[in-house]
């Protein structure tokens, strides 16, 4: 991504960034599902941007004893992903589902859909 890329869907790739926290990721999906929502992403780029942007940046946090689990700031998040899109991501990260939050993604899916069905 481009750093104005990254300053357009900094709201999005923060609440993403949740998914590797040190913490149940369910807890981060009604507020994922509600900023995608809100910022009219389609499920297609958010699926995207969380394989292409923020598991690089974020997945070594679920390697830690004791990762970040309270939180990053937007500008913790916005140089971390900047910085990991000039990095080469490893193989093993630009495809299949290693590191991919599989059940909280499913869960934001169906969060997007009951949530753009009420509007």
């Amino acid at each position: 991504m481009t750093a104005e890329e990254v300053d357009r869907a900094l709201p999005l790739l923060t609440a993403l960034a949740d998914l590797y926290l040190d913490t149940d990721p369910m807890l981060a999906v009604p507020g994922i599902a509600r900023v995608i929502v809100d910022g009219g992403y389609t499920l297609d780029a958010v699926e995207a941007m969380l394989r292409r942007d923020v598991r690089p940046a974020f997945y070594a946090n679920l390697l830690l004893v004791a990762g970040e689990w309270a939180g990053w700031s937007p500008e913790f998040v916005r140089e971390r992903v900047l910085a990991t899109s000039e990095r080469r991501v490893g193989r093993f990260l630009a495809g299949g589902d290693r590191f991919f939050p599989r059940a909280a993604w499913a869960a934001i899916v169906a969060e997007v859909a009951r949530l753009r069905g009420e509007r």
